[in-house]
């Protein structure tokens, strides 16, 4: 997956975006963020919330946290419509806390109409660093490098 932050120091330095980048502007929406001992308990408690994981298909096969749904950041706005409800508690996530594609994923969520978007910003990274479990090919829960 490309680094969002790279696609954004490129376009900002040119003051063009590059032709490939999905997203450019600045974010339109502050997220409130959801910490590992937070979303730990929401997920036992089977809360009433959207866990989605916003890497590319390949990325989240490999691994995820259990009970994720998969819909790659570049076509949320297209797919978010059909599998989550407006009213839904979504928190979004992806690699590390470095990764800038939930934070993305929530803005375009915000735009398009979802109001309880909230980002899980340590990513599958930070999952496995606190030593919980996950799914996928690779399920091997020791601390990510």
């Amino acid at each position: 997956m490309r680094d969002f932050n790279a696609t954004r120091k490129a376009g900002t330095e040119t003051g063009e975006a590059p032709p490939d980048a999905i997203f450019t502007g600045p974010l339109a929406y502050m997220h409130n963020l959801v910490s590992t001992a937070q979303l730990k308990i929401l997920l036992e408690r089977k809360a009433d919330l959207v866990l989605v994981n916003v890497l590319d298909r390949p990325e989240f096969a490999q691994e995820h946290i259990p009970g994720s749904i998969n819909i790659p950041v570049a076509e949320i706005e297209r797919i978010a419509p059909q599998l989550i409800k407006s009213s839904d508690l979504i928190v979004v996530y992806c690699r590390t806390s470095r990764c800038r594609a939930s934070a993305v994923a929530a803005d375009k969520l915000s735009t398009i109409g979802y109001d309880n978007v909230m980002r899980y910003s340590a990513g599958i990274r930070g999952w496995k660093a606190a030593d919980l479990p996950v799914e996928g090919l690779y399920t091997d829960t020791r601390r990510a490098a």
